[in-house]
């Protein structure tokens, strides 16, 4: 759907992007301070410094999106989940029985949150372009033979798949950086815990550490990347 506003040169395109593009898309405007708007215009206004368009039909999936910075903190939320686990199950009585309460709740959670779903989503994101962005985009629509909202959304498609294949440049925000640095300090507060309860505790460490990577492997299989 595509509509101009009234009383301003400004014209809103109203396009519909798959949840794993809408997340990169926020994550490249949040690590360069932009809006949405701005993002794409910028892409548009590089494709037309270079001419005419061409339009790819790509298919990507939503596990293709996970940059160094994302692996990095999923290898670290891995193994603090994984190094409490078998920390509570080695000292506690009932450890297995309260680890598998645990994740009853987790799960139950996770549903009632609906979190799958959310993630596998559709999203619609309205853009606004200027008149003579717009016009150029609708001319090559014309000649394509497309509308300009699919032709919008092919040009983030591909460079999305652009960003996968070059190093991660960006730089990451402050909440990242935060959330980062948190999980970070969780996790050698663990290793101490574990290291002044446990007899054979750097056995126990070492062994959820290939658990970690392990995981990591079937999640990222593109690029190695390890806990450490």
């Amino acid at each position: 759907m595509e509509f101009r506003q009234k009383g301003n040169r400004m014209i809103t395109v109203s396009v519909r992007f798959n949840g794993y593009l809408v997340r990169w898309i926020v994550d490249c405007c949040q690590c360069n301070r932009n809006t949405i708007s701005e993002f794409i215009r910028d892409l548009l206004y590089e494709k037309m410094r270079h001419g005419h368009l061409e339009f790819n039909r790509i298919k990507l999936h939503q596990n293709q999106y996970t940059t160094k910075s994302h692996r990095s903190k999923m290898g670290y939320i891995i193994f603090a989940a994984k190094l409490l686990e078998r920390f509570v199950i080695d000292t506690q009585e009932n450890g297995e029985e309260i680890r598998n309460q645990a994740f009853q709740e987790t799960n139950a959670l996770l549903a009632e949150l609906n979190l799958d779903n959310q993630k596998s989503k559709d999203r619609q994101l309205c853009i606004s372009l200027d008149q003579q962005l717009y016009s150029w985009l609708s001319s090559e629509a014309i000649r394509l033979k497309v509308r300009v909202a699919p032709l919008i959304r092919n040009v983030i498609k591909n460079a999305f798949e652009s960003s996968l294949t070059q190093p991660e440049i960006t730089t990451p925000s402050l909440v990242q950086q935060f959330s980062m640095e948190q999980q970070i300090t969780i996790c050698e507060l663990l290793k101490r815990l574990v290291r002044e309860n446990i007899e054979d505790a750097e056995t126990m460490i070492e062994t959820v550490f290939k658990k970690t990577n392990e995981v990591l492997s079937k999640i990222c299989p593109e690029k190695q990347q390890s806990v450490n």
